[in-house]
């Protein structure tokens, strides 16, 4: 404040001026009130209204603020949601910031710390840096959370054998398994525990088939899980290598497996057999090994329904390892949804539902819910009903959900009110940060992708008009100019509606033209210009060194993505950002021809990894020429693209000035 109205002009009591007796006795009434008032006034009289001029200056800045959100402490639950939501749009540093919230409000210990940087680097497909985390030799030593044991086997299958399944050739795969993962990942291969991961299914089945006496009871089971599919073109060998393998049965063959620390096959050869004390005991002793509460229920009703006197003998000889077994068994999560978040549930139960849902949405079966209309209706019914509600068992299923049928899901008629209901439950939250925004901003791709009625786009319309304040925020404006992307690139069922949107959107962002990045004010010149909305002139004066000195960046530029409308419109901001670039754009799915020459042509590749096939990206990366640069575009959208090529430009630009310079000085 006294920087702002200026020492020149006036005097404040906290330099020491003195206070006359009216205005000592007026702030002696403002501290009873519980007010805390600091004195000033004008240097002279003449001043005295620049100074009040001034001030009302001051106050209609601090009034133009956003809000700041206000620090408060939060649970353990709400901040592994806000980590989660992070995830979701790829926002790294919202993401370390509720990691750091965690630690410091929670106690956040270092192998917890650990596994959440695990999934850190596994939401990004860092998987390099999870092979190489320096807690990585502790970390298979310990018994992990079924997240982090699915997040590591991902990050073994698509470092060593992703590559290696697309080539279709099973043989191959197997036998990349056996040289590359096998020793790396022993102490995974004990027990899945409660993991219904792809890839830890995968990395199973294909150790059973390195060995010289697979068991064929676990191999059929592991393919019965995965589905049909499972490993793309090598699918079919897979399953004939299976098919050719021979059973094992007998106590003895069980026994053998479990000295070997072989639980799963043991189970398997187990579950077949006639009951009997043995039998029944070493069932028990490998459910409690291999940890999934849904094991543990099988086998205990298979001893609850064993001849009484059987049961008994084993209940005395065994009661402790039965109670373990009991324990795992009572973690097992009802199938109703409804059950789930209704009923009162202890910390323990919310951590198993929590665990139950993060399984089930990366697992094989979650594509065989979204074909059950009542399951969409139950899940939408949930959301609504749940929107409103403090539970701490939503706030973190929520994001799950989220990940599961917007991010990993494509667009759907079917799921289009779970979409709506989606943006409705981040609407209706006292404060919405960055993640939040950019998750409706994808919840509403979805949602227009799928088709809505002219009500429903109206609606949807008005209820994104209530999350911008006014004034808006830089950041506020960038994600209305995406939105406003987003209303263009599809369908239009009502004209007034979005033209009403997107002149309020463009005359905002104009406000904050200074704060904007090259990409953002080339998108609002582009709505601009399609909406024959005029621009104030002083904009197209305003532009800095740093965007003419762009406009010197030469080479060719290879753009891939399934998103072909932001691509092509990315393509569109770029030719006139980079006039001196070729531009080239690609949507192929599979490694065609054009994909592969696209790529040898580029200086720079980018790809937009979020809405990309692996097939694209091995293709993109074996045609990669050494001296190209491959840039990964994190999430989607126009704007994105846009300002990794920029980012990169400036970069080169900056290399290129310091060799020159280096250069002259030789």
């Amino acid at each position: 404040m006294r920087a702002f109205i200026g020492p020149s002009f006036g005097d404040f009591e906290i330099d020491g001026a003195a206070l006359s007796i009216a205005q000592a006795s007026a702030k002696a009434v403002l501290a009873q009130a519980g007010l805390n008032a600091v004195a000033f006034f004008a240097i002279t009289t003449k001043f005295e209204p620049r100074v009040v001029k001034s001030w009302q200056r001051y106050w209609q800045l601090l009034d133009q603020r956003p809000p700041r959100p206000r620090q408060e402490l939060r649970t353990f639950h709400q901040l592994r949601a806000l980590f989660d939501r992070a995830l979701v749009v790829r926002n790294t540093n919202a993401a370390m910031a509720a990691m750091v919230a965690l630690r410091d409000q929670h106690g956040l210990s270092a192998e917890n710390r650990t596994f959440l940087e695990i999934r850190l680097h596994s939401a990004f497909g860092r998987w390099d840096q999870i092979l190489n985390h320096p807690q990585w030799d502790d970390l298979l030593k310990v018994r992990l959370p079924p997240e982090t044991y699915g997040d590591i086997w991902d990050a073994l299958y698509e470092t060593f054998l992703a590559q290696v399944e697309a080539q279709g050739a099973a043989t191959q795969l197997v036998k990349a398994f056996a040289e590359r993962v096998r020793t790396m990942a022993a102490p995974l291969l004990k027990s899945r525990g409660r993991s219904r991961r792809p890839a830890a299914l995968k990395g199973f089945l294909l150790h059973e088939l390195s060995l010289e006496q697979p068991s064929a009871e676990l191999c059929v089971t592991l393919l019965s899980d995965l589905g049909p599919s499972a490993f793309g073109p090598a699918s079919d060998a897979i399953m004939a290598m299976v098919q050719t393998l021979h059973t094992k049965s007998g106590i003895e063959q069980a026994l053998h497996e479990m000295e070997l620390e072989r639980y799963e096959q043991a189970l398997a050869l187990l579950l077949p057999l006639a009951d009997s004390v043995e039998v029944l005991q070493a069932q028990l002793r490998c459910a409690k090994e291999v940890g999934d509460p849904g094991h543990a229920r099988e086998v205990l009703d298979r001893l609850s329904l064993s001849a009484p006197d059987t049961a008994a003998k084993v209940r005395t000889a065994r009661a402790r390892l039965l109670s373990d077994v009991e324990k795992l068994a009572a973690e097992e999560v009802c199938e109703s949804l409804q059950e789930q978040l209704q009923t009162t549930h202890t910390p323990m139960a919310v951590d198993d539902v929590i665990i139950y849902w993060r399984e089930l949405v990366q697992s094989p079966e979650a594509s065989a819910l979204l074909a059950q209309p009542s399951f969409i209706q139950s899940l939408l019914s949930s959301v609504e009903d749940s929107a409103l509600d403090s539970s701490p068992l939503f706030e973190s299923l929520f994001p799950i959900w989220f990940d599961w049928l917007i991010v990993q899901t494509p667009p759907s008629s079917v799921l289009s009110q779970l979409y709506l209901g989606f943006i409705e439950a981040l609407n209706v939250r006292d404060r919405l940060g960055d993640s939040e925004r950019e998750m409706i901003r994808l919840a509403l791709r979805h949602s227009l992708i799928a088709g809505l009625t002219s009500a429903e786009y109206t609606v949807l319309i008005e209820r994104l008009a209530t999350v911008l304040s006014s004034p808006l925020s830089p950041r506020e404006a960038a994600w209305a100019l995406d939105v406003t992307d987003l209303l263009v690139m599809h369908p239009c069922r009502d004209e007034e509606a979005r033209l009403r949107w997107t002149t309020r959107v463009v005359q905002a962002a104009t406000q904050c033209w200074v704060r904007l990045s090259l990409a953002e004010r080339c998108l609002l010149k582009l709505l601009a210009h399609e909406f024959d909305l005029e621009l104030p002139k002083r904009l197209d004066d305003e532009v800095d060194e740093a965007e003419k000195a762009r406009t010197d960046v030469r080479g060719r530029i290879f753009l891939y993505s399934l998103d072909t409308q932001a691509i092509r419109r990315a393509a569109l901001i770029l030719q006139e950002a980079l006039p001196l670039t070729k531009i080239e754009i690609n949507s192929d799915e599979v490694c065609s021809t054009r994909l592969k020459n696209g790529t040898r042509n580029a200086d720079w590749v980018v790809f937009v990894s979020g809405v990309a096939t692996h097939q694209a990206f091995f293709c993109i990366k074996a045609a990669l020429r050494p001296d190209a640069a491959l840039l990964q575009v994190e999430g989607s959208g126009t704007t994105r693209i846009v300002d990794c090529v920029i980012n990169k430009s400036q970069i080169s630009r900056e290399v290129t000035s310091s060799n020159a310079t280096h250069n002259g000085h030789h």
